[in-house]
């Protein structure tokens, strides 16, 4: 199936609107065929590359945008698929999943509706085909990209928007709003998956996870430390990834999160939601912390929240981080 792309431009201080339409079905297995926007943004030494209507082999993540690239005192910071999000990595937030008999459609967050074609419960590494895409529309400024997205099915519906925004002092932030414009009620969670690459270190394997949150049983080969708030240590990435999960009961409404290198470079995570969980994915070459919230939103609501990544070095960090 193919694609129709229409690109709307202005001045060159202007920002620029354009709107990717997909067509009424993709055959399962087929690759992908939207066509990628490439959008790069600069201030303050960041330049921050974002990629907007991205088709993915595997209908997971949020298809509207994520970022590609991040570059920041002479480094590039990411790995593997880079910054990308994800609404019910679990199944919580699947809309219709579970209602749904084999054949059946449901829809995904940020990527379309999808088709049951296996019992049991949501499996996100399962390949469910795509059944349609829902358009995404594209606005890009120098400093800024904003995407937004409608999609429905079987009495759910949501209007889904995310603004990225570089701003100074290499901060980026990531605004989100959601709109149940359904008949039908419905929960969802969301997170990011942080893949941070071990370049950033230099090279340096050896990394430290600082946060308020209630950290528990360190990786193999890691250390947990509570002299400064909770910290897991270490510098062991094996070559097959493994993941660590660790559940938040009551959700912590303080929203923050440190990597650090040994070498002094890091980036801070804070949100303005509270945190469900937290997880751990890492292997030799990415380190990828995970903070997940929470939303309920009744037919006719909208939640808005935000996050931000803040770069430093370490003489930046004792200077206001």
């Amino acid at each position: 199936m193919g694609v129709v792309v229409f690109i709307a431009r202005t001045s060159r201080r202007a920002l620029r609107w354009g709107a990717i339409v997909m067509t009424a079905s993709v055959l399962k297995g087929a690759s992908p065929h939207r066509e990628v926007q490439r959008h790069v943004l600069q201030r303050d030494g960041l330049a921050v590359t974002i990629e907007t209507a991205v088709q993915r082999e595997i209908p997971r993540f949020d298809e509207t945008a994520s970022v590609s690239a991040l570059r920041w005192s002479g480094r590039d910071w990411l790995a593997s698929a880079g910054l990308v999000d994800e609404f019910g990595l679990e199944g919580f937030g699947v809309l219709g999943f579970k209602e749904a008999s084999l054949g059946g459609d449901f829809v995904k967050i940020g990527v379309g509706v999808l088709t049951r074609d296996l019992p049991g419960p949501y499996r996100f590494q399962h390949s469910y085909p795509r059944r349609s895409g829902f358009a995404v529309q594209v606005m890009a400024g120098e400093t800024e990209v904003k995407v937004t997205q409608r999609g429905d099915v079987n009495g759910y519906g949501y209007d889904y928007g995310k603004t990225y925004t570089i701003e100074r002092g290499g901060r980026l932030v990531i605004r989100y709003e959601l709109t149940n414009r359904g008949a039908r009620a419905f929960s969802f969670e969301h997170y990011n998956h942080n893949f941070f690459g071990l370049t950033s270190a230099g090279g340096a394997k050896s990394a430290r996870i600082e946060t308020p949150l209630r950290l528990q049983h360190p990786p193999e080969g890691w250390s947990l430390t509570t002299d400064h708030g909770a910290q897991w240590v270490g510098d062991n990435f094996p070559a097959r990834g493994r993941f660590w999960r660790i559940p938040l009961d009551p959700p912590a409404d303080k929203h923050a999160l440190t990597l650090s290198f040994k070498d002094g470079y890091g980036v801070r995570m804070t949100g303005s939601s509270a945190v469900a969980r937290l997880s751990v994915w890492l292997d030799e070459t990415a380190l990828c912390p995970e903070l997940f919230s929470r939303f309920a939103l009744e037919s006719g609501e909208t939640a808005r929240w935000t996050r931000t990544y803040q770069f430093f070095n370490s003489d930046e960090r004792s200077a206001g981080l």
